[in-house]
């Protein structure tokens, strides 16, 4: 399970989990994943489930849950997403951070010397209308699935 969907549950430690867990556990297998038997269409959302997967729901319903409101998995995706991204970043930040001292010769540069070298190259490559057209070919990417 990726972190997103654990911050979208606020489970931090294993004993939010174990607090937890009847409400992950139905999102998981109600929303998130199913196990449906084949019936010649070719949308899978159309088939049947299977009689094991009904019995899992059950049991996982049988949980003591808190009640936690239902996740929005497009949301919680694309939170996902953003915070892959972020760390994404981070990674490329301390890259920056490791060059910047070699070439310097410097034991340690801060996080903040860090990222404004990296603000002040990315506003190097920042161009006003690429940066229009690639968000609004990236929005229309996100809302279709694409990515």
């Amino acid at each position: 399970m990726r972190k997103g969907i654990l911050r979208a549950f606020s489970i931090a430690t294993f004993a939010d989990l174990q607090k937890l867990q009847g409400d992950l556990l139905r999102y998981l297998c109600e929303e998130h994943t199913t196990l449906g038997v084949p019936n010649g269409d070719r949308d899978r959302s159309r088939w049947p489930l299977h009689r094991l997967w009904v019995d899992l729901q059950a049991k996982v319903r049988a949980l003591a849950h808190l009640g936690v409101c239902r996740l929005d998995g497009k949301t919680a995706a694309l939170e996902a997403r953003v915070a892959q991204y972020a760390q994404s970043v981070y990674g490329y930040l301390k890259a920056v951070a490791a060059v910047r001292c070699v070439q310097q010769h410097k034991a340690l540069i801060s996080e903040r010397e860090a990222f404004g070298e990296l603000a002040r190259r990315m506003w190097e490559l920042h161009d006003p209308l690429s940066w229009q057209v690639e968000v609004e070919r990236r929005i229309a990417e996100v809302e279709r699935g694409a990515w």
